[in-house]
C-alpha cells in the first residue's frame, strides 16, 4: 500500500491543521516542526525554496517522483499503484 508522507513548513499548528483540512488531504501522513523554512528536514531533503515541493517513494523506498506538480504525481502514483 502507497501511503503521502507531508512535511510542513508552517509555524502555527492551528493554521497548518486548518489547511490540511481545507484541502481535503487528511489521509496523508503529516508531519511537522513548526520552524517554517528553517525546519531540518528542508534541508535534510534538499527542497527547494518553491513549495509545495513533493516526493514519492515505492515500498523500497526509492524516490519514484519529486517536484512540484501535483499532477505529475498522482500519475506517478497511479504507475505504482497497478
Amino acid at each position: 500500500k502507497i501511503r503521502v508522507f507531508a512535511i510542513g513548513f508552517e509555524s502555527y499548528k492551528e493554521t497548518w491543521q486548518n489547511t490540511i483540512e481545507l484541502d481535503g488531504i487528511q489521509n496523508w501522513v503529516h508531519v511537522t516542526d513548526y520552524m517554517n523554512i528553517r525546519s531540518s528536514s528542508k534541508s535534510l531533503f534538499n527542497v527547494p525554496d518553491d513549495l509545495p515541493y513533493l516526493f514519492l517513494l515505492d515500498k523500497d523506498m526509492v524516490i519514484r517522483y519529486k517536484g512540484n506538480n501535483l499532477r505529475d504525481l498522482i500519475d506517478n502514483f497511479n504507475r505504482l499503484d497497478q
